[in-house]
């Protein structure tokens, strides 16, 4: 993917409303009515129009509109919300604008508003490809829902796709787990698959082993089909990969909206309130919004450039590191490099610190022992 110049910025908008909050889901996540959906987007509104300290001169890359399902919001209101980022700030020449979507959202009148919003790219949240499994999640669709909604995404010609699978669920097996894939790539258009441990696996009695297992062999099943691992559990096809992904863990700035979104810009990081009620009444007023304000001193911004970058399969080089703190990552941060090498998470050659497939696989591992040290 090209180089972009580092005054660029990724964006996500927080949709934190799902059709039915399913199991192991984010309690911030939840189901609204249109009363509150209104009123959230009004709030969102007001916060993007006193954004402008954050975002001045700086040029959006990418969009990612999602947290739950933005689909669920209609596709005039989600038009209105972008026509006011594109009227007050800088945009790239392509910009990646991603919507979140729920399968059973994917209709033609969705798809048709969807494409007068200039979505060019579409996640379907497909998780897994059996109605039994479903059911014990708790999702609001069915595996009819889902293969309807994957083929209105092909007759509107969308042609960058994603689709999140689950893995690490109770009773899955690696044929139901295949099944899944099958089912997502019988859409031509699909281009990304995001791999996704179930959040309660290990509580409910699946193992790591179990998860780990299911794990390698959608990587090797993926493969087969093309689609290259570029990141801890996105795979891709050649020239479609997530760039909002791919910047953020470049070490890009990113800007977050909505109800508990997340931003890092100029070395400080910013969290909104998780607060519904507080964020609706007072979006557009920075500090009684604002959650937590931290910055980063040199040694937490080095720590923070390691983490994110080894979630990409690339990795990072001395060279990079040095270029941004003036000093090798090896002199920087030598206890967690070593520690690292040893658990075989990532491996160095040529001074350039990658992680292994199974550093891919327990990314959270690696980012412990970086922020621990």
């Amino acid at each position: 993917m090209e180089a972009v110049p580092m005054s660029s910025v990724t964006v996500f908008v927080n949709i934190p409303f799902c059709i039915r909050r399913r199991r192991g889901e984010s309690s911030h996540i939840r189901p609204a009515g249109k009363e509150t959906r209104n009123a959230y987007l009004e709030a969102l509104e007001r916060e993007i129009d006193h954004a402008g300290e954050l975002l001045e001169g700086k040029t959006v890359q990418s969009i990612y509109v999602g947290g739950g399902a933005a689909t669920v919001l209609s596709p005039d209101k989600l038009a209105r919300l972008l026509l006011r980022f594109k009227r007050a700030y800088q945009m790239a020449e392509y910009l990646e604008l991603t919507i979140a979507a729920a399968p059973e959202t994917l209709v033609s009148p969705c798809l048709s508003g969807l494409n007068m919003c200039n979505f060019n790219r579409i996640s379907v949240e497909a998780l897994c490809a059996s109605d039994k499994m479903l059911d014990y999640l708790g999702t609001s669709y069915r595996l009819a829902d889902l293969e309807d909604g994957l083929t209105m995404l092909g007759m509107f010609n969308y042609r960058n796709v994603n689709a999140d699978v689950m893995y690490g669920i109770p009773g899955q097996t690696k044929a139901a787990l295949r099944n899944s894939l099958v089912t997502c790539l019988a859409l031509p258009a699909l281009s990304h698959i995001t791999l996704r441990r179930f959040e309660l696996s290990e509580q409910e009695g699946v193992s790591a082993e179990e998860s780990r297992d299911q794990y390698r062999y959608s990587l090797e099943y993926l493969k087969g089909k093309g689609f290259c691992q570029y990141a801890a559990g996105h795979f891709a096809k050649k020239g479609y990969e997530s760039r909002h992904f791919y910047y953020t863990s470049q070490g890009m700035d990113h800007i977050g909206f909505g109800v508990g979104a997340k931003s890092y810009v100029d070395g400080y990081g910013i969290t909104n309130t998780t607060d519904l009620a507080k964020y609706l009444k007072w979006a557009g007023q920075y500090e009684e919004i604002t959650e937590n304000v931290l910055y980063l001193d040199e040694k937490a911004r080095q720590k923070r450039f390691a983490a994110l970058r080894l979630q990409l399969a690339e990795g990072f080089s001395e060279e990079e590191f040095a270029a941004r703190f003036g000093e090798g990552a090896g002199a920087a941060m030598g206890p967690s490099l070593q520690l690292l090498l040893k658990q075989s998470f990532i491996s160095c050659l040529d001074g350039r610190y990658v992680p292994t497939e199974e550093g891919l696989f327990q990314i959270d591992e690696i980012q412990k022992v970086i922020f621990a040290n």
